[in-house]
């Protein structure tokens, strides 16, 4: 049988929330994820992947990037499973470009279970009037 008093007691605290990570060029976050969770922000809902870093420190990855989200997604990374993730230089790309490794046997079957919901599309801003129908448009004489 454990020793739970003597286990809780000698228990390091772990913080409520980890800090998150910075996600500058060439940085790397290696570890075993710990948990999926939503938080609120002043701009929306944002989705977190929590991480247990291989030096044993927690860290929160903020998936705002469309392409780190759907990396994530495609893989299907699970809880328990081991993630390496690499923030790669933008360069010319018009978006932030991520590199994803899940630690699974060569040649296992992606998991059944998606962890993560689709992106919902974004509203397209409706295309600027041609030059006819701008023309065709009723003036309006007040200049404000």
């Amino acid at each position: 049988m454990r020793d739970l008093l003597s286990e809780i007691e000698t228990m390091k605290d772990e913080p409520a929330f980890p800090d998150f990570w910075s996600q500058q060029e060439n940085e790397v976050v290696v570890g075993v994820i710990k948990g999926y969770r939503k938080i609120e922000t002043q701009y929306g809902e944002l989705q977190l992947l929590d991480v247990r870093q291989d030096d044993d420190t927690p860290v929160s990855v903020k998936l705002s990037h469309a392409a780190l989200y759907n990396k994530l997604r495609d893989a299907r990374a699970q809880v328990g499973e081991r993630i390496a993730i690499k923030r790669m230089p933008r360069g010319e790309k018009r978006f932030i470009p991520y590199r994803v490794i899940v630690d699974r046997p060569d040649n296992a079957p992606l998991p059944e279970t998606e962890v993560l919901p689709p992106l919902p599309k974004r509203e397209q801003p409706a295309p600027a009037p041609t030059m006819a129908e701008a023309a065709a448009a009723p003036v309006d004489d007040v200049p404000f």
